[in-house]
Parts: structure tokens; sequence; C-alpha cells
């Protein structure tokens, strides 16, 4: 009888020792979440549960004796029987989805668990997208008139030497001032001989009216 105490004290102590796993999600990515399990649980459905343990509700299960996976819109579940592994995935996870799992295998008289502390942090606020403005930036219009400005003027091949282009009135001018020149030319010939005769005229005169008058003193 003492025996069989020990016995269901020693069983209650283990069923009390359970490992505990913190797992750490952000918000709107993907918490993976792996629960090993001891060698002979291999054949027995097991089960993801969420909340206290008082107050747990399943959210997924697997299929008894059956290597596989389950899915729903929010939960992924895969018992490797292999490496003896439960694997759960949370989807889409948010700030209420943080909180208390359980990884339990429902055998017969002993339910090993493992319980899952869940955190999840808030993601980053994107970044502002910048201004749009309306108007140009002043320095591409700066810059696009810096360009047209620096371009060099196309020469033409043929051509060694670019002189500039007389004005077209200038040979229709040249056709009117030569006559004019010839015709001043002339009579310049024509009117000065003629002064210079009418000069030497007078001159005479005033020599002559010099001498009458000297002539005229001396017979008086």
């Amino acid at each position: 009888m003492r025996k069989m105490l020990l016995l269901i004290i020693w069983l209650s102590s283990v069923r009390c020792q359970h490992p505990k796993i913190r797992v750490s999600a952000q918000e709107g990515g993907l918490a993976n979440i792996s629960c090993p399990y001891d060698s002979g649980y291999e054949t027995y459905p097991k089960y993801f549960y969420k909340g206290l343990y008082a107050h747990r509700h399943i959210v997924i299960e697997t299929a008894a004796g059956k290597q596989g996976s389950s899915q729903n819109r929010k939960y992924y579940i895969c018992d490797d029987t292999k490496q003896r592994v439960l694997h759960v995935t949370i989807h889409n996870v948010n700030l209420n989805d943080a909180g208390t799992y359980w990884c339990q295998i429902d055998a017969y008289l002993f339910h090993p668990r493992t319980e899952i502390e869940l955190k999840v942090y808030k993601a980053p606020a994107p970044p502002k997208p910048p201004l749009v403005t309306s108007n140009p930036p002043v320095s591409t219009t700066v810059q696009t008139i810096t360009r047209n400005q620096q371009q060099p003027a196309v020469s033409d091949s043929s051509s060694t030497t670019l002189w500039p282009t007389p004005p077209a009135d200038m040979y229709t001018g040249n056709k009117l001032y030569f006559p004019v020149v010839a015709a001043a030319a002339a009579a310049a010939a024509v009117l000065l001989p003629m002064v210079f005769f009418n000069c030497c005229l007078r001159k005479h005169r005033h020599d002559t009216g010099c001498e009458l008058s000297q002539f005229n003193t001396e017979m008086n």
C-alpha cells in the first residue's frame, strides 16, 4: 500500500513537470513551433491547444498513427515520427495571437505536453512616401539651359573660314554712289577754272586802279 502511494505521488510529480518553449514572432509574419517528444508516442494522436491549461481549446490536431500534416486557414501541424518532433506553424501572426499554447499527446494513462509561450512584436510603421510637387525642380531647368548653351555650332565641312555675310543693299548703294561722285567731279572741273579766272580778273583791276590813281596824283 505504501509503495502504491509513492508511485502515485511520483507519477503526479512527473505529470506536473513539463518542458516550456518560448517563441517570438513579428506581426504579419510566421510563428514556427517545434515540440519534441519521447520514443513510444509515435502512433498516438497529437493536439495543439491555445489558452491556459484549465481553459485550453484545440486549434488543430493530427490523425492518429499517421505521419503527415493538417492545415486550416490559420494553423499548420506536421508530426515527424522519424525525428519525433511535432511542428506547428501559425500564419499571419497578429497581436491577439500572443499567449500560451500547448503541444499534447493523447496517451491512455499519461498525456505528455509541452508549454509554449508566444510573444508577438508590433511591425514597424512603413516609411512615408516623398512629397510630389507639380513644378519641376529648378536645377533640372538650369542644367537643360546650360547644356543647350554649351552645344557647339555646326560648321560646313567644305569651308575652312567663315566670313560674315555683307548686307544685301551694300552693292545697290555702290551703284548709286559712283554716278554721284562722277557728276560732282565734273562740276568741280568746270567751276574751278571759272573761279580762278574771276579771282585773277579782280586782282588785275585792283592793280590797274592803283596805277591810275598814282598817275593822276603826279599830273596834278
